[in-house]
């Protein structure tokens, strides 16, 4: 079975971590709550693995969890190596060869 990732899962997945905080990180990603909660319940069942460890006082990774985001944060800073060396060829740094 195939997984699918998406990047917006990945930035919001990023956040929580950052912030210890669903809320904190779901804000961080523009979305509602009950969204942000629903797309990461629907990571860990797509996985099958629990990446958050969820209690009264906000949210820590578990060992899966700190391994994706690991990756993640692999991922996004690749895309905005990406986006840079596309903005040069519209810049006309870049030539097409």
């Amino acid at each position: 079975m195939a997984i699918h990732f998406d990047l917006t899962d990945v930035r919001l997945f990023v956040n929580i971590a950052e912030t210890n905080s669903l809320t904190k990180g779901a804000e961080r990603t523009h979305m509602s709550l009950p969204s942000a909660s629903n797309r990461i319940k629907n990571i860990e069942d797509n996985l099958g693995i629990k990446l958050l460890f969820r209690t009264s006082q906000g949210v820590t990774l578990s060992p899966p969890g700190q391994t994706y985001l690991h990756h993640a944060r692999l991922v996004l800073a690749q895309l905005e190596r990406c986006r840079g060396d596309l903005q040069d060829y519209s810049m006309g740094a870049r030539r097409c060869a």
